[in-house]
């Protein structure tokens, strides 16, 4: 801890020499040549550090190749690969809405290039070197993401088109809020396919594919279909049957748009995954009894809480 905390002084202050003498100096007056120098600094002192320690783990690595399986090294591919996909794929969204509002959005471009480089270098890493077993949690946990990002990304894209053709009056920024929406459901659904359809679908029935699958999978999708659905009749209710107030149909509705995409998406989600554990449910008797039971207490609790 001492030794990488002295490194990391050293780098800080190196940087800063390095920028000053680019010239981020205190009597320049232009932001934007004190930020270019300071960048370039980060950009040379931040490789030659990372050169140096690739080299070096390279070298453990071949003389010692048990490191490869080691849970320090599995927990450090899939946590730098899991972070570069994150702040990728949430830059993904903004950029499109800003190239759709007539912007070029440079700093977004670089972050989804240079975070994208990030995940495809540590990805091609967990694949050579980590073995199947050691690698489940971060095809797994990428699957989980690509789930988050595709069911936002439609989600708001769904209430964007209702929005648009409910009370087209009412919708606000013009294309980009639907350009946003449409990126996060592009970059879902290229998780999706990276992580799940060739590769985390095909791994072996253990725990965590099974705790993937069945809880999260089936038994999130049926849980958010059901709650949104319910918030969702309930508004229609109100409309026809109670005291809606004093707003016209466009926005009254427009607000509903939300609850039904998620009880759409949740449909989907419950049946790709029932669909998935098909034949798992329908010939192991401890997978039927499991999936069972949870679709009755789901259902159960949605009853009581209505």
């Amino acid at each position: 801890v001492l030794l990488y905390g002295l490194v990391v002084v050293v780098a800080i202050g190196a940087t800063e020499l390095l920028s000053r003498a680019l010239g981020a100096s205190a009597d320049s007056f232009d932001p934007s040549d004190i930020a270019l120098a300071r960048s370039l600094g980060f950009v040379v002192v931040g490789g030659a550090l990372l050169l140096l320690l690739g080299l070096w783990t390279h070298k453990r690595l071949r003389s010692d190749p048990h490191t490869e399986n080691t849970a320090i090294y599995a927990s450090y591919l899939t946590l730098t690969a899991l972070t570069a996909l994150l702040v990728s794929a949430f830059s993904l969204g903004p950029t499109l809405g800003n190239a759709a509002d007539g912007y070029v959005n440079g700093r977004g471009i670089s972050t989804v290039v240079v975070w994208g480089f990030v995940w495809l270098v540590h990805w091609t890493l967990t694949q050579r070197d980590l073995s199947q077993e050691r690698n489940t949690p971060h095809l797994l946990l990428g699957s989980l993401v690509a789930v988050g990002f595709a069911t936002t990304g439609f989600v708001f894209t769904f209430q964007a088109a209702a929005n648009l053709a409910i009370a087209p009056s009412l919708v606000i920024g013009g294309s980009a809020p639907a350009a946003t929406s449409a990126g996060f459901l592009i970059a879902g659904a290229l998780i999706w396919v990276r992580y799940w359809v060739t590769h985390a679908q095909g791994l072996p029935r253990g725990p965590l594919w099974m705790l993937f699958t069945l809880p999260l999978g089936v038994g999130g999708g049926l849980a958010l279909a059901l709650g949104a659905g319910g918030l969702f009749l309930w508004k229609t209710l109100v409309w026809f049957l109670g005291v809606p107030g004093m707003q016209t149909a466009g926005q009254y509705f427009t607000a509903t748009a939300t609850q039904a995409a998620l009880a759409l998406a949740g449909l989907i989600i419950w049946w790709y995954f029932r669909t998935t554990l098909g034949e798992r449910v329908s010939a192991d008797h401890t997978s039927r009894r499991i999936y069972l039971y949870l679709m009755s207490g789901i259902g159960l609790l949605t009853a009581a809480v209505g």
